[in-house]
């Protein structure tokens, strides 16, 4: 959630470098506006990485969810059915 204090005029990020380097030192997203409107969003870049792989994380859960519920409401078909069909889709000699 962005705070108060986080909260810049695009003039004010432009014109104070350090600024910049607070940003980079808390971490937390800035809110930068531009005639009292929200414009930009400005993170340092370890925070916005560990951003990026929690969302990747969610949606893989989100996934394994998914696949989850349909098995519960008996979808899907067993693994070694679903590879045999892959095997003869793709031409695949049988393993010995």
């Amino acid at each position: 959630m962005i705070q108060p204090l986080d909260i810049h005029t695009i003039t004010d990020f432009r014109r104070n470098a350090e600024l910049s380097a607070q940003i980079a030192r808390d971490g937390r997203p800035h809110l930068l506006t531009e005639e009292g409107r929200p414009k930009l969003v400005v993170q340092d870049a370890v925070a916005y990485q560990r951003l990026l792989e929690a969302v990747e994380r969610m949606d893989v859960i989100a996934g394994v969810r998914s696949g989850l519920d349909s098995m519960k409401r008996g979808e899907g078909r067993p693994a070694v059915k679903a590879l045999e069909d892959l095997r003869k889709r793709n031409r695949i000699p049988k393993p010995e």
